[in-house]
């Protein structure tokens, strides 16, 4: 009986000096916790969309094909050629070039020398 007694003494003891120390106890648990961790929270940016002004139309814009590029032809710069006809004479005419004056002077009804 005496060691019930004993034991029971004891673990009073215990109750009692766990109860006076307890914030000694904390204290030094909080000094050895490792430290809290910050909550991780995102940081959320919100974004703001400008309103429409009262001229501006919700619907999508239409897609239409590109135009397609017509060639123009190249200036042809005309000059005078002057073309000797066989039997005598000449024949200034306006053309491109040499052969399109030659055949100018032909649908004129003209005869081109033949050592131009």
């Amino acid at each position: 009986m005496t060691r019930l007694v004993a034991i029971l003494a004891i673990l009073i003891i215990g109750i009692v000096l766990g109860a006076a120390y307890r914030p000694f106890s904390d204290a030094i648990g909080n000094f050895l916790a490792p430290p809290p961790l910050a909550p991780s929270t995102p940081s959320i940016t919100p974004l703001v969309l400008p309103r429409p002004s009262p001229g501006f139309s919700t619907q999508p814009p239409t897609l239409t094909a590109a135009p397609t590029a017509i060639p123009t032809p190249t200036p042809q710069t005309t000059r005078s050629f002057t073309i000797r006809l066989r039997g005598g004479g000449e024949m200034t005419v306006q053309a491109n070039s040499f052969d399109a004056a030659i055949n100018n002077v032909k649908s004129q009804g003209g005869d081109p020398a033949d050592d131009q």
